[in-house]
C-alpha cells in the first residue's frame, strides 16, 4: 500500500512539474496544444494509478479479511479438536466403568452360580462336561472383558498417573508383543488436565502398536519432555524403517487408526510430528504437543489426578 502511495504521489508530481514548465514552452517552440496533449496524457495516468491504488488497497483488505477469517477458522478448529479430545476421555471412562461394573459384574455372577451349579449337579458325565465347557467360556470372556476395559480406559491412568500408567503398559507390551521399551519421562506439567495425560497415553501406546506390528524389533524407546507450554514425544526404534509407499499403504490401510489418525489429531489441535524414517536402521517419531490448546477447555470433572 505505502508502495502504491508512493507511486501515485510521483505522477502527481510529475504533472505538477508539467503544468509549472508550460510557463516555458514558447521560450523552448512548443505549442499550447502539444502542452494540452502532454497534460491530458499525464492526468489520463494519474487517474488510472489513482484507480489501480484504490483496487489494490481494496484487494489488500479483502486478502485481509480472509487470513483473518484462516485464523479465526483454525483457532475454533482448535479448540472444537480439545472439546472432541476431553469429551472422548470422559465417554471413555464411562463406557470402561459401565463395562465392568454390569457385563464384567454379570458375568462373574453367572460363572459363580454355574460353578455351583457343577458342584451339585449329578448329570452324567457327558452333561457335566458341557456345563464345564460353558463355565470356562464364561471365564475367558470375562477376562476379555476385564482387557478391553483396560485397553479403553485404564484406571491406573486416572488413580497413579501417566508414568506408572506408562509402566504398566510396558508390561503389557512385553507379554503380549514381547517388546521391550525403554522410556524417560518428565513429570507432567503444572496445570495438565486428565484429558491431556489421556491423550499423551494414547498416542504412545498408538505409536508402540505400530512399533510391535510393522517395524520388526524387539525394543522401542518412548521419551516425554515437559515444558509450561508444550509436550514433546518421541517414540524410537532400531527396526526395519519405513519408506515413503509404506507410509502411503499404511495410511490407506489403518483408515482410523495408528499412525495417520494420530498426526491428522496432533495438526487439528496445532502440534506437529515429524517421522524420520531409514530402512534397515529404524524410525524415529517426534511430537509436539501445545499444552494451552489441549487444555483450552477445562475438564468438566476437575481431578487432580496424580503425575
Amino acid at each position: 500500500m505505502a508502495n502504491s502511495q508512493a507511486l501515485y504521489d510521483a505522477q502527481f508530481d510529475m504533472a505538477h512539474a508539467m503544468k509549472i514548465l508550460s510557463y516555458f514552452f514558447p521560450i523552448l517552440g512548443i505549442s499550447f496544444g502539444t502542452y494540452k496533449m502532454y497534460m491530458g496524457e499525464a492526468e489520463q495516468r494519474a487517474k488510472e494509478l489513482q484507480h489501480s491504488n484504490i483496487a489494490l488497497q481494496n484487494e489488500i483488505v479483502i486478502r485481509k479479511e480472509k487470513e483473518n477469517e484462516l485464523i479465526n477458522h483454525r483457532k475454533r478448529l482448535r479448540t472444537l479438536s480439545s472439546q472432541i479430545l476431553q469429551i472422548e476421555d470422559r465417554e471413555r471412562r464411562q463406557f470402561a466403568m459401565d463395562l465392568h461394573d454390569h457385563v464384567g459384574q454379570s458375568l462373574s455372577v453367572v460363572k459363580m452360580y454355574l460353578d455351583g451349579l457343577i458342584a451339585l449337579s449329578t448329570a452324567d458325565g457327558a452333561s457335566q462336561e458341557r456345563l464345564k465347557l460353558i463355565a470356562s467360556i464364561i471365564e475367558q470372556t470375562t477376562q476379555d472383558v476385564r482387557t478391553l476395559t483396560l485397553e479403553i480406559s485404564p484406571p491406573i491412568l486416572y488413580e497413579l498417573g501417566l508414568k506408572h500408567a506408562l509402566e504398566w503398559l510396558a508390561e503389557e507390551f512385553q507379554k503380549k508383543y514381547s517388546l521391550t521399551i525403554k522410556s524417560a519421562t518428565d513429570p507432567c506439567p503444572k496445570g495438565a488436565t486428565p484429558s491431556l495425560k489421556a491423550f499423551i497415553f494414547r498416542i504412545i501406546r498408538e505409536l508402540l502398536i505400530n512399533v510391535a506390528r510393522h517395524a520388526h524389533t524387539d525394543t522401542a524407546e518412548v521419551e516425554i519432555r515437559s515444558t509450561e507450554k508444550t509436550v514433546r514425544i518421541t517414540v524410537k526404534d532400531n527396526g526395519c524403517g519405513m519408506t515413503d509407499e509404506d507410509q502411503a499403504q499404511r495410511g490407506k490401510a489403518q483408515r482410523g487408526f495408528g499412525l495417520f489418525s494420530v498426526r491428522e489429531r496432533i495438526i487439528n489441535i496445532g502440534g506437529s510430528v515429524l517421522i524420520d524414517s531409514q530402512e534397515k536402521i529404524g524410525t524415529t517419531i517426534t511430537i509436539l504437543i501445545p499444552i494451552k490448546e489441549v487444555c483450552a477447555t477445562a475438564d468438566s470433572e476437575q481431578m487432580m489426578a496424580p503425575q
